[in-house]
This record gives structure tokens, C-alpha cells and sequence, in this order.
């Protein structure tokens, strides 16, 4: 199967890249969440952007719960 050629997103606008990064790291969490469930482990994803100061931060539900126990 082959796989598709990435654009080069720098010669978009700020939005399109904002956009893209919003995109990806929704479909990023996706996969994280099937294979937390898939393979019963805990799974933390912490993505920076450029310019923004909070992070993107998810976590698996198990994990979650843990943290809390733990607060």
C-alpha cells in the first residue's frame, strides 16, 4: 500500500498550518486512545506548537484515574 505524499505545509498560511496541526493531532489522539484499549497500557501525548503556551495534552482514561487517585 502505498502512502501519501506529505505537502510542504510551510508555504501555507498561519490558519492552514493551524489547521493541519489541529487535524493531526486529533487523529494522533485516535489511534493513541484504540491502542491504549488494544493493548490494555496508559498513554500520555503531549504535543507543543510554536506561539502557544498550553500544550496539547491527552491521556488515556486509565491513566487519568490514576492521576487523580493520586492528587
Amino acid at each position: 500500500m502505498d502512502r501519501k505524499k506529505l505537502r510542504n505545509t510551510r508555504n501555507g498560511s498561519e490558519n492552514v498550518r493551524n489547521s493541519l496541526l489541529d487535524k493531526r493531532a486529533t487523529n494522533l489522539c485516535k489511534k493513541a486512545e484504540k491502542f491504549s484499549i488494544l493493548c490494555d497500557t496508559d498513554i500520555a501525548i503531549i504535543i507543543f506548537s510554536w506561539g502557544e503556551v498550553q500544550p496539547i495534552i491527552w491521556k488515556s482514561t486509565n491513566l487519568a484515574k490514576k492521576i487523580e487517585k493520586n492528587e
